[in-house]
């Protein structure tokens, strides 16, 4: 996040962890917020590490969207 931060990341403000992904949760066409995950080492998260998120936001939004 140091030496490649996303497009619009306020760089000014200090934060605790140095790795993230997020991942959006959604149900059918609506939109019902993120997920994210956050690590202190660089490059401590892995594809793995994506593919749990991944399958924890589809898990919310059935038990969300089914409400």
């Amino acid at each position: 996040m140091r030496t490649d931060p996303p497009t619009g990341w306020d760089t000014d403000k200090d934060r605790d962890y140095r790795a993230f992904i997020s991942v959006a949760v959604i149900a059918g066409d609506t939109a019902l917020g993120m997920l994210t995950l956050d690590a202190v080492e660089p490059g401590s998260l892995d594809d793995d590490d994506m593919g749990l998120l991944r399958l924890m936001a589809g898990l919310l939004a059935v038990a969300l969207g089914s409400r």
